[in-house]
């Protein structure tokens, strides 16, 4: 196909489920929010002597050639593009390479100043295999770019749950990853067809509530929290029994904000027995504030973020006026629904 074809993919906000949603078979919530990262293909000139793949990451104000820039530490902002490339052409060996694709943030995701914590590699990854898939079958496949996805995202990383490449992909999910062992020895083209063992079961965002991202303004390593805290048998099966009646609650706000306090407290327990808070003094008194408008929590691993959540505009409204206040910015957010055509 010679024309442009665009996608675009979701953040994400993992709302339930940190730090539990390490052991399989426990659940998570991940909403898939409006704010996206864009990608399209488009087939090289017929005057471009490279036949090989080109890349240009807008928001980095960065472009490579597949066969000479994409690889070593030189160029480590390539790294998911160069994966991506690799295994959608070690699957579909008979496709022409000569495509050039080109990937672009929205702004709330901060690159290239910062990490927001919003998922961003992951809904880039879903974006660059989509429109790969778009551009030589004319139409997605979103099961099929989803398990590509999930081991470019696995293989590069080393490690992961997926739950933010599964949001990218089918939008707000009650999810439960897959074996850590799903990708080990596997060779891409022994991905397509093969069904892992995550479950994923749609369950959209109430309508009624409004969401705020709060960027907290630091970067917080999730691989060395995880070190630290205690995620031993009995913590994260405690901590998974309040996450199930909050997303068993979620339609129902005063019960659901009542439940997510308790995995709160769990969670925060967990910390302060390892050691270590998972917010700052001043990032936790914001928290207390908001609290009493509505819910805030510090989600994921905790300590880059916090997310506001009311049932009413009046307390959303009121929660701008204490964020304003302290000297950060937020975000409003909404719902998507998962990867998309852009048109």
């Amino acid at each position: 196909m010679d024309e442009t074809t665009g996608v675009k993919a979701p953040g994400k906000i993992l709302l339930v489920g940190g730090y539990s949603i390490l052991k399989q078979g426990n659940i998570s919530y991940v909403v898939s929010i409006d704010k996206y990262v864009h990608a399209c293909a488009q087939k090289k000139s017929s005057g471009d002597a490279n036949r090989n793949p080109a890349v240009e990451l807008k928001s980095f104000g960065a472009t490579g050639e597949y066969d000479t820039d994409l690889f070593g530490p030189k160029t480590p902002e390539f790294k998911f593009a160069n994966r991506a490339i690799w295994t959608f052409y070690s699957i579909y060996r008979d496709f022409e390479r000569d495509v050039i694709l080109e990937t672009w943030n929205d702004s709330a995701f901060g690159a290239p100043a910062g990490k927001t914590g919003l998922g961003s590699s992951a809904a880039s990854v879903v974006a660059m295999v989509g429109a790969l898939f778009r551009h030589h079958f004319g139409a997605l496949d979103v099961n099929t770019i989803h398990a590509i996805s999930q081991y470019v995202h696995y293989t590069v990383q080393g490690a992961g749950s997926g739950f933010d490449v599964a949001s990218a992909c089918f939008g707000s999910i009650k999810y439960s990853r897959f074996g850590p062992g799903s990708f080990k020895g596997r060779a891409p083209d022994k991905v397509v067809g093969v069904e892992l063992d995550c479950t994923i079961e749609p369950l959209p965002f109430p309508a009624d509530y409004g969401m705020l991202y709060i960027p907290l303004g630091k970067s917080v390593s999730s691989a060395e929290r995880i070190a630290k805290i205690n995620v031993g048998e009995k913590n994260l099966d405690a901590l998974n029994e309040a996450n199930i009646k909050c997303i068993e609650s979620l339609y129902s706000p005063k019960e659901f904000f009542r439940e997510m306090r308790t995995g709160r407290d769990i969670l925060e327990g967990m910390a302060k027995e390892a050691g270590f808070a998972l917010l700052e003094p001043q990032d936790r008194q914001l928290l207390e504030k908001l609290d009493r408008e509505g819910l805030a929590v510090s989600p994921g691993a905790g300590g880059e973020s916090l997310v506001f959540l009311a049932a009413d505009e009046g307390s959303c409204d009121k929660a701008k006026e204490i964020i304003n206040e302290s000297g950060l910015k937020y975000i409003q957010l909404g719902e998507a629904i998962g990867l998309r055509y852009v048109v």
